[in-house]
């Protein structure tokens, strides 16, 4: 179990600093992991880290863009159920050339 939040770091999102915290805890490379995001400084900070990233909209950020996400979505519900959300976010992982 790995925690990274921004009190750790000494730049906050959307500087990638979180996340390489993140991937330096857990000792995995970007391309293995994906990251879930729900704002455009988010999705930032996590291309940064070099972290392919799905994004679920909020009420906040529903009007913002959100380009070189794998996709966005309003919620995890629209890829299917516990089992089906995992297996919908490693296809788009592959679908994208994630290592695996």
């Amino acid at each position: 179990e790995v925690i990274a939040a921004g009190d750790q770091v000494k730049r906050k999102k959307p500087a990638p600093d979180v996340f390489d915290l993140a991937l330096e805890r857990l000792a995995l490379p970007a391309a293995v992991c994906v990251a879930l995001e729900d704002s455009t400084n988010g999705l930032e900070s996590a291309l940064g880290a070099g972290l392919p990233t799905l994004v679920t909209r909020s009420v906040y950020t529903r009007e913002q863009s959100f380009p070189g996400a794998l996709q966005v979505i309003d919620g995890l519900e629209e890829l299917g159920d516990g089992t089906q959300i995992l297996a919908a976010i490693r296809a788009l992982h592959k679908a994208a050339g994630g290592a695996t």
